[in-house]
């Protein structure tokens, strides 16, 4: 009897050291270690006379890989099957639960990390009210702004039906990430486009796609270091783009990993070669032609030239050609392999001597022999 009750004590006790939670104070980060498949717990209390705060629990990895979930004091030990919240990414994770979350806990918060792997990793809990204003961005019209370590920076952006919007983050410092979503405030747990590799991240939301929003895109920038950035929203009207005129130059710009899009339709009576040339005058544009739609998926094309920085980009098609566009008209993208302020220009070509042709102005423009 007297073994059976020190196994049984044994037993409550390594329980009670397993479920051992550590009382976590608001933005004081603590560094923990957790073992594979083992378990760390943390309470979070709500401070009182605060109504429901928006509360942010982070864990920043430093070795190996510690997933988070999170529940309410009095719903249990949290667990992979016993969570209001989690997530469970490669290396860092966050949960952010909003004051007008139904599931709030009124009195504290409490966690699990759960080591995936071995790691060791830093926690913080963080409470935020009242909720932070978002900047309205205008398209294509750059904003520099600065993002601290662990915080956001908010914006939005308004996309008329049909059009593709492309947002894209360009560090100057650092390292921002980008967050996107219909609802204002995105964050690293709660979104519908993310973007967060190291360098330039950009997001594309094609209009065709099921979950695109509806007028309005909420935009965070994350800092996942302390960050100097320009951020830029681009909107793109699918099914259009700019017209271009024979011997007409026109200047665009392109973002890097973003398309600028053009048409161009052969003048009626004209059964002639045709050449399109980009000429970048800083970075490099690679030049992509389809005869039916935009080049929006750079797999999406008929024709191509991708030189390296430094050199025009051209594609001659000619009348022979039998991929050529029997409709006469053809769709183009410009994109940005890094970014690039360029200038592009279509020729008509002709194996007889130049000649006069009346061009869409009602202007004289030349022929050009091949």
């Amino acid at each position: 009897v007297m073994t059976f009750k020190l196994a049984l004590l044994a037993l409550c006790a390594a329980s009670a050291a397993a479920t051992t939670v550590i009382h976590l104070n608001p933005d004081v980060p603590i560094r923990e270690q957790v073992d594979r498949q083992g378990w760390v717990y943390f309470q979070v209390d709500v401070p009182s006379g605060s109504g429901h705060p928006n509360f942010t629990l982070t864990v920043s990895s430093i070795s190996g890989d510690p997933d988070l979930y999170v529940t309410c004091k009095g719903r249990g030990t949290p667990s992979s099957t016993n969570s209001l919240w989690h997530s469970r990414y490669y290396g860092d994770d966050s949960v952010d639960v909003f004051g007008t979350d139904s599931n709030y806990c009124p009195d504290a918060f409490v966690a699990g990390v759960y080591g995936f792997t071995n790691a060791t990793f830093m926690v913080e809990a963080h409470f935020a009210t009242p909720q932070p204003s978002f900047a309205w961005l205008v398209p294509d019209v750059p904003v520099s702004e600065q993002v601290a370590r662990g915080e956001y920076v908010y914006y939005a952006v308004f996309a008329e039906g049909g059009d593709a919007v492309d947002i894209t983050v360009t560090p100057r410092s650092g390292d921002p990430d980008l967050f996107v979503d219909c609802s204002p405030y995105p964050t690293l747990a709660h979104h519908r486009w993310r973007a967060w590799g190291t360098g330039v991240d950009t997001v594309r939301v094609n209009a065709s796609e099921s979950d695109a929003c509806q007028g309005r895109y909420y935009i965070s920038v994350y800092g996942f270091q302390a960050s100097d950035f320009t951020l830029v929203a681009t909107n793109h009207r699918q099914g259009e783009g700019t017209y271009l005129l024979v011997n007409q130059m026109e200047e665009g710009v392109a973002y890097r990993g973003q398309s600028e899009y053009f048409q161009f339709n052969m003048p009626l009576g004209v059964h002639s070669g045709i050449r399109f040339t980009v000429h970048p005058l800083t970075g490099d544009a690679d030049l992509y032609i389809h005869c039916d739609y935009y080049p929006h998926a750079l797999s999406q094309y008929t024709w191509h030239s991708a030189y390296a920085a430094g050199h025009d980009d051209s594609i001659t098609i000619q009348n022979t050609d039998p991929s050529r566009c029997s409709s006469g008209s053809y769709k183009i993208a410009v994109h940005g392999f890094s970014y690039s302020v360029f200038q592009i220009e279509a020729e008509i070509l002709s194996s007889s001597a130049p000649v006069a042709l009346p061009s869409l102005r009602g202007e004289s423009l030349r022929v050009t022999s091949e």
